[in-house]
C-alpha cells in the first residue's frame, strides 16, 4: 500500500475514520432510516420477507486477521494479490478500515440499500478529502449499489466477506 506516504499512524487514521462516520450520522439500522420504497424492496419475498433485513457491523481488525489466516489456505501467494469483496457492504466502514489495515490490491463493496450506499460513498469521499486514505488507496475502493447476485465483484474477489445475523 502507499500508507508510508502518510505520516499519521494507522490507529490515528482509524480514529479519524470513526469521526467521519460519527459526523455522517447514524447508519440506517434494521428498518429505521430507510425510505418507504427501499423498505418495500428489502421486505419483499425475494429478499427474505419482512424482518429479514437486519444490519450489523464487525471490526476491521478482526476481519483483517481472519483474511490473513485464510490467505495461505486459499492459495493466495502475496497479500498484495488480494481482492476483497464485501457482500452487503452497508455504510462501507469495513472496507475503509480494511483499506487502512491490509495491502489488498482492490476492495469492492456491494450494498442493496441505497441509503447505506449513499453513506458509504460520502464516507469514502470524506476519507479521501481528509487524507485518511491517499488518493491512490481511495481509488482502489469500489462501492456499488445493487444486488450482490448481479455484480461482477462476486466473481473477481479472492476473499469475500458477508456479515449475517441469521
Amino acid at each position: 500500500t502507499d500508507t508510508a506516504a502518510y505520516s499519521s499512524p494507522i490507529d490515528e487514521r482509524l480514529c479519524m475514520l470513526e469521526e467521519i462516520y460519527e459526523a455522517l450520522g447514524p447508519t440506517a439500522t434494521n428498518f429505521s432510516g430507510l425510505g418507504s420504497a427501499e423498505l418495500a424492496l428489502l421486505s419483499s419475498k425475494e429478499h427474505g420477507g419482512e424482518g429479514a433485513h437486519v444490519y450489523g457491523d464487525t471490526e476491521g481488525e478482526l476481519v483483517a486477521h481472519l483474511f490473513g489466516e485464510m490467505r495461505p489456505a486459499v492459495g493466495i501467494a502475496a497479500e498484495e494479490d488480494v481482492v476483497i469483496c464485501d457482500l452487503g457492504s452497508g455504510n462501507g466502514k469495513l472496507l475503509l478500515q480494511l483499506a487502512l489495515l491490509t495491502p489488498a490490491r482492490r476492495l469492492a463493496g456491494v450494498e442493496l440499500s441505497a441509503t447505506r450506499h449513499a453513506q458509504a460513498t460520502a464516507a469514502l469521499a470524506q476519507a479521501a478529502e481528509r487524507q485518511v486514505l491517499s488518493p491512490a488507496r481511495a481509488r482502489s475502493i469500489e462501492l456499488s449499489c445493487g444486488s450482490m447476485l448481479d455484480h461482477a465483484a462476486l466473481c473477481e474477489g479472492t476473499q469475500c466477506f458477508c456479515y449475517s445475523l441469521a
